[in-house]
């Protein structure tokens, strides 16, 4: 698995490239949600920023992750059977689905809660309970402080 995956991204080259050489925005401009919701785009940006340099075309072949916010099979499973869509992991190259499986997780926890949304993206439903995660929400506020 771990070789095809390797050499997945050199046989789908010409497709993810197609997909990945558009211009992308390497953030989320805060008019595109009602003020209300300016935090949402700051820590979207901030995890966005911490996985993958705003890179879309991002893969983590190691942990078989995928695009801006380096999104696993198991949580475009997870996604598909709770809201009835049907992603594959390669849609993820697409910004504005990422962001939508994103969003969908973090407003189960509440945008006000940074520190939930942070570990729980990086260390799934326990990532509260994980030590390991606690350095990469430091990491999240870091770029959030950036961005400010």
């Amino acid at each position: 698995m771990k070789k095809l995956l390797m050499i997945l991204p050199l046989i789908l080259g010409s497709t993810v490239g197609q997909k990945c050489a558009v211009d992308i925005p390497t953030t989320i401009s805060a008019t595109a949600y009602p003020p209300h919701f300016i935090h949402k785009h700051t820590i979207i940006n901030a995890i966005a920023y911490v996985e993958s340099r705003h890179n879309p075309c991002a893969v983590n072949v190691e942990e078989n992750a995928i695009g801006l916010l380096q999104i696993r099979q198991v949580r475009i499973d997870d996604y598909n059977q709770r809201t009835g869509k049907s992603y594959h992991l390669l849609d993820m190259h697409d910004r504005d689905k990422a962001i939508e499986v994103f969003d969908y997780y973090a407003m189960k926890i509440g945008y006000h809660n940074v520190e939930r949304i942070a570990r729980c993206w990086n260390g799934g439903a326990n990532g509260m309970n994980k030590i390991s995660t606690y350095n990469y929400y430091l990491r999240v506020v870091s770029a959030m402080s950036v961005q400010s």
